[in-house]
């Protein structure tokens, strides 16, 4: 598997296996989210509903569910987080 990485993304990219997706997804957002940021996602998310503050604890950052139109998320859906500073 690390071979078809590196013949993907090149020899300089790490790869990282990981044996749960809550790990993953964990992993994948420390690597983008800072203690002092916000994530929105959808209401209805996995990583909303079923992570169960795994995001919270090892990211320190806050996860805001905002309404969605079948998982899909608007600029006027995050409107209200913002001007709430939710974040």
């Amino acid at each position: 598997a690390r071979e078809t990485m590196k013949r993907h993304f090149g020899d300089d990219s790490p790869s990282y296996f990981v044996r749960l997706c809550t790990a993953a997804n964990v992993l994948g957002l420390s690597a983008l989210v800072r203690s002092y940021h916000s994530v929105i996602f959808a209401q209805t998310s996995h990583i909303n509903v079923d992570e169960v503050g795994a995001p919270e604890r090892f990211l320190v950052a806050n996860i805001i569910g905002v309404p969605h139109n079948n998982g899909k998320i608007t600029p006027d859906a995050i409107a209200p987080a913002l001007a709430n500073r939710w974040f």
